[in-house]
């Protein structure tokens, strides 16, 4: 299949989400340092996933990494375990829009569709197509301004422009695009298939 698909999902065990910055910090002759920005901030993830041994999942996770053909194909994954916001009624994205990305502010204005008006809330993540066709994914640290059917968030990482009408923004399910960072590592018994495996976003802002 082409770069970009769905992960399986099911089976996974552990999901843990890292955001990575690319900076150093060399130490001055005074010695103190200075953090120096060398690019911009991604996320990487460990996974480890289990399975029946006799489940169609087996077959499912082996042909999901095959096609990845080592790291030549991406894949696309939500963050398992915090997939949905902390406000439980939010049961539809349908009506959000991205209006406003300040990237020097770490700063996303959404606006909220009437009955649909629930407001994240620091630690949701948030995602969206981006202008240059890429999935940016980022995770609210806090709110600074909020109207009726708007509101301006403090982001990690900073936002990326938006696709426009095809944004498509999602507080349910968030994904982010992902290249494997090296060969899954399987465990088979009798009974149970296990993978572990890590990846690194891809960056297409």
């Amino acid at each position: 299949m082409s770069a970009g698909e769905f992960w399986p999902e099911k089976g996974v065990q552990r999901n843990d989400w890292t955001l990575n910055y690319r900076d150093s910090a060399p130490t001055s002759l005074s010695g103190g340092s200075v953090a120096v920005p060398l690019g911009e901030a991604y996320w990487s993830i460990d996974v480890s996933v289990e399975v029946p041994a006799r489940s169609s999942l087996v077959a499912e996770w082996l042909a999901f990494f095959g096609r990845r053909r080592g790291k030549r194909n991406t894949f696309t994954a939500n963050r398992s375990f915090h997939s949905f916001p902390a406000a439980r009624d939010v049961t539809s994205d349908v009506g959000l829009a991205i209006q406003e990305v300040d990237r020097a502010a770490d700063a996303l204005r959404i606006g909220l569709a009437a009955g649909n008006i629930q407001r994240p809330t620091p630690g949701d993540m948030i995602g969206y197509y981006t202008a240059a066709q890429g999935y940016y994914i980022g995770k609210v640290l806090g709110v600074i301004d909020q109207a009726p059917t708007t509101v301006q968030l403090e982001m990690a990482p900073p936002p990326f422009p938006a696709h426009g009408a095809l944004a498509n923004p999602r507080r349910i399910k968030a994904i982010g695009e992902f290249r494997l960072d090296g060969q899954p590592r399987i465990n088979e018994t009798s009974s149970r298939r296990t993978w572990d495996f890590k990846a690194t976003q891809v960056i297409r802002g």
